[in-house]
């Protein structure tokens, strides 16, 4: 009973000592921006991240009174496709997004998210922005592009100035030892449980 008890506590402390449930965080706060089109693009930014976290949605700006569908995609910087989305404006003015299936991006590797404007209103080059701890914001790049697919912009891009289409939500991703040793503990909770109930039937 003692040996039971002794494994409970350790996972207990186990627990403790797993990072705490984050709400998603919007990778860019747009602090002011002018609306502007100049035709169809896929608008976004290079980024890496200075820790592994979890993409957890994948936004869009729009325009006031939008409500039409942009597609949203996240690559590595050799264009390879991660992830996907598409996701429709709800009318007001700012980013929307439409949640994904965790994807684990890693510390220190660069990638390249893009949307579509159509022929809808962005964020223009006079806006200013806030990057979330954690995300490390790289630079701005576009290319022309029709349609809701988004084509990917390359890395050829500018520090300069952001114009903003895309955006993501994220949470940091657990420690992969940290959820390794606590499915031991709690594995050996379960055979410890397993053998007590063994030797009180005989």
């Amino acid at each position: 009973m003692r040996k039971i008890q002794t494994i409970a506590m350790l996972a207990c402390l186990c627990l403790l000592a797993l990072p705490a449930a984050h709400a998603d965080t919007a990778a860019i706060t747009l602090t002011s921006f002018t609306d502007f089109t100049n035709g169809q693009w896929t608008l976004g930014f290079e980024f890496s991240p200075t820790t592994n976290i979890n993409v957890t949605s994948l936004g869009s700006f729009f325009p006031t009174g939008a409500n039409d569908t942009h597609g949203v995609t996240i690559w590595n910087t050799s264009g390879t496709v991660l992830a996907t989305a598409t996701v429709t404006g709800n009318g007001t003015q700012g980013f929307d997004y439409t949640t994904i299936s965790p994807l684990l991006l890693t510390a220190g590797t660069d990638y390249v998210i893009g949307a579509n404007t159509l022929n809808d209103d962005y964020a223009d080059n006079g806006a200013t922005w806030t990057v979330a701890s954690g995300i490390n914001y790289i630079q701005h790049v576009e290319t022309t592009c029709s349609g809701v697919t988004p084509c990917f912009p390359g890395t050829a891009g500018t520090t300069s100035f952001g114009d903003f289409g895309a955006n993501f939500t994220f949470t940091p991703a657990p420690e992969p030892g940290s959820v390794a040793l606590l499915f031991t503990i709690l594995a050996g909770f379960g055979v410890a449980g397993f053998r007590n109930r063994s030797r009180s039937k005989q």
